[in-house]
């Protein structure tokens, strides 16, 4: 499901389907700054897809970015308080591409929003939405099986031994960087509202701020994720 590399999107070159791609629709992690955002680059190309839209609370995603690039990409040396603050990884650049989808929604009838926050939450009731939406039936047990496999748990029992999971021994999708080194995982806490504990406090409250008042309501992120 990872672009035209994977089975999936094999099956879209060939036009056999089905074909689902997943996408960071463009967004470049080492130049692109808010003004590099635009409707034209960013959304145009998508126009006549069925969307499913994954977001996650900005600062949360902010962190998890930061020990990426810190630990296991290791492209980016300082503290996560000078990370929020670089235009490339910004609450800035978050807010004006989310805004530009919320903004043209319209143009994409088949969207379908879908949180970080409320999947960790009430994962069945989600993935049931989910699988609905993408027009498929589902048997209960089997969704109960999907959800299990995926839980965090499990998915750290993995990221520990990759060599007992066949098809993941290969990639690199969970790899640990340094054993030693809890944020250097791809698999890491999975929790709602953890940037609190690596920003500083007057930091959190601005950019709390920035967030309520500009990001489109339609995200449902007008107060800060508890």
């Amino acid at each position: 499901m990872f672009g035209e590399y994977s089975i999936w999107g094999r099956c879209e070159k060939a036009k056999i389907g089905p074909a689902i791609n997943f996408s960071h629709d463009g967004l470049n992690w080492t130049w692109q700054t808010p003004d590099d955002i635009s409707y034209e680059k960013n959304l145009k190309p998508y126009c006549g897809k069925k969307i499913l839209f994954l977001t996650r609370y900005p600062l949360d995603v902010v962190v998890s970015n930061w020990a990426y690039f810190r630990y296991l990409n290791a492209h980016y040396q300082n503290s996560v308080n000078a990370f929020i603050k670089d235009p490339v990884h910004s609450v800035e650049k978050f807010v004006r591409f989310h805004n530009l989808w919320a903004n043209h929604r319209s143009e994409f009838p088949e969207i379908m929003l879908l949180r970080y926050e409320d999947v960790r939450n009430n994962p069945k009731e989600k993935f049931a939405e989910l699988i609905h939406y993408l027009g498929f039936n589902y048997d209960e047990k089997l969704l109960m099986e999907a959800i299990n496999f995926a839980s965090l748990e499990n998915m750290r029992g993995m990221q520990k031994s990759l060599k007992d999971v066949p098809f993941l021994k290969t990639k690199n999708y969970i790899y640990i960087g340094d054993e030693n080194n809890p944020e250097s995982r791809h698999v890491r806490k999975g929790e709602i509202g953890g940037y609190r504990k690596y920003l500083d406090p007057d930091m959190v409250d601005h950019y709390e701020k920035i967030i309520g008042l500009n990001l489109d309501p339609w995200f449902g992120y007008e107060a800060p994720v508890a």
